[in-house]
C-alpha cells in the first residue's frame, strides 16, 4: 500500500506540500518523518484525529471534535 499526504492552503487551495510512505505506516509517524518538520510555526494545520499528538510539534494546531449520540456538536 502507498500512503499519500497533501498539505494544501485552505484559502487558495494551493497544493503547498505531498508526502508519501510506503507499507502499513500510522499517519502521524509519516508526517512527523517528512513534512511536519516543514510547517512554519505561525501556520495552523487542521488535521484528522489519527494525528494526536500534534500539538506537542505544533502548538496552533487544531483537530475537530467529534461528535456522539450523548454529546451531539453545537455551533
Amino acid at each position: 500500500t502507498i500512503k499519500t499526504q497533501i498539505i494544501l492552503n485552505q484559502k487558495t487551495k494551493e497544493i503547498l506540500c505531498i508526502a508519501r510512505g510506503k507499507g502499513p505506516i500510522h499517519d502521524f509517524r509519516l508526517f512527523k518523518e517528512s513534512i511536519g518538520q516543514a510547517i512554519h510555526r505561525k501556520i495552523s494545520p487542521l488535521a484528522a484525529s489519527g494525528y494526536q499528538g500534534i500539538q506537542k510539534l505544533h502548538a496552533k494546531s487544531r483537530i475537530p471534535k467529534k461528535s456522539s449520540k450523548k454529546c451531539p456538536l453545537t455551533k
